[in-house]
């Protein structure tokens, strides 16, 4: 289905739960990520730059606790950017479960805590990553930089974050099948969740403007915009 589009452009991958069919049999032989060029994993774990970004992508369906081989190709990675900010001033995360979401289903797997959170996030910190985007549930989500569930920056009046201390936390499960088929928590939002949807088809765009500035907009399919923020250092 997105053979035409991958034919012709980078298509650069994060697995999920929905490749494991067959040991990601289909996964393995359709995509050929840089992971043995890296030091990562095949098409599991691996990191590529474009520009003035600098991108990690993980998996969250393999082991990733401290000590196994991805965490350990995590922190190299990031290190190893963090350390050459002057030709990567932006640094982004991707892996298929998002950190934060308050989408009902699997709560105890994304909310302050659970274990994603509380093995990763510490790295993401460490090493200043601007930005962690995931998918998973099938709804739209943008969460205010935390730390373990405390909020710890929230925009100005033009939607700015001004040097945040944490990631900015992307749920884009807009992309795929069965939107809101994840209601949400019950109760009103929880603090750390800025922006949610579930009627929206449609994906994010992140631009650096330059080492100083991030822009972030949510494009809904219909043309609109959804959503933004800025991110300033």
């Amino acid at each position: 289905q997105i053979s035409s589009t991958a034919a012709l452009v980078p298509y650069m991958t994060t697995v999920g739960n929905h490749e494991k069919v067959y040991n990601f049999t289909a996964y393995r032989n359709r995509f050929h990520m840089p992971g043995d060029v890296d030091g990562g994993e095949h098409n599991f774990w691996f990191s590529y730059s474009v520009g003035q970004i600098a991108y990690v992508s993980m998996s969250t369906e393999h082991p990733y606790d401290v000590g196994t081989p991805q965490y350990t190709f995590l922190e190299s990675e990031l290190k190893r950017f963090n350390a050459s900010r002057s030709t990567y001033p932006w640094i982004f995360v991707g892996g298929h479960r998002p950190m934060y979401s308050s989408a009902k289903s699997e709560y105890n797997q994304h909310c302050p805590g659970a274990h994603l959170q509380s093995v990763i996030e510490p790295l993401l910190i460490k090493y200043g990553v601007d930005a962690y985007m995931g998918g998973h549930m099938h709804v739209y989500e943008r969460t205010h930089p935390c730390v373990n569930g405390s909020v710890v920056s929230t925009p100005d009046k033009d939607g700015v974050y001004n040097k945040p201390s944490a990631p900015l936390g992307l749920v884009l499960g807009t992309g795929g099948v069965f939107l809101s088929l994840d209601a949400w928590n019950d109760g009103p939002p929880p603090s750390w969740s800025a922006t949610r949807a579930d009627t929206h088809w449609g994906y994010g765009r992140l631009t650096a403007h330059n080492a100083s500035v991030l822009e972030y907009k949510f494009h809904t399919l219909k043309g609109g915009i959804f959503d933004s923020a800025f991110i300033r250092k």
